[in-house]
C-alpha cells in the first residue's frame, strides 16, 4: 500500500502538511529500524538464515551477507556498542 505516495499528493494539493508527512515517514523509518536491528540482535543467524531461505537467491544472500560482515563487521560491531569491543581494544593495545 503506497501510503507515503498517497501522503505526498494529498500534501501537494494541501490536504495535508508536507512537514508532518515527512515527520512522520522518517519517525515511521527509524521504529522500522530499530525493530530490525533488535529482532537481528537477538536472532542473530536464525533471522538471517530465515530471510536467506525465503530469498529468491539463498545462496548468493548469504555469500554477499557473509562478505558485508567481513568487510565492514568491525565498523558495524564498534557503531552498535557490542560486548567484544573491551576485547578488541585489548588485543589492539601496544604491548608493552
Amino acid at each position: 500500500m503506497p501510503v507515503l505516495l498517497a501522503a505526498g499528493a494529498m500534501a501537494g494539493t494541501g490536504r495535508l502538511s508536507l512537514v508532518l508527512v515527512l515527520v512522520l515517514a522518517g519517525i515511521a523509518s527509524l521504529v522500522s529500524d530499530v525493530i530490525w536491528y533488535w529482532i537481528g540482535r537477538l536472532g542473530g543467524g536464525r533471522v538471517l538464515g530465515f530471510l536467506c531461505r525465503i530469498s529468491l537467491e539463498p545462496d548468493s544472500c548469504v555469500r554477499r551477507t557473509e562478505e558485508t560482515f567481513s568487510r565492514r563487521g568491525e565498523w558495524w560491531t564498534c557503531a552498535t556498542g557490542s560486548s567484544s569491543r573491551a576485547s578488541r581494544r585489548s588485543s589492539l593495545a601496544p604491548s608493552t
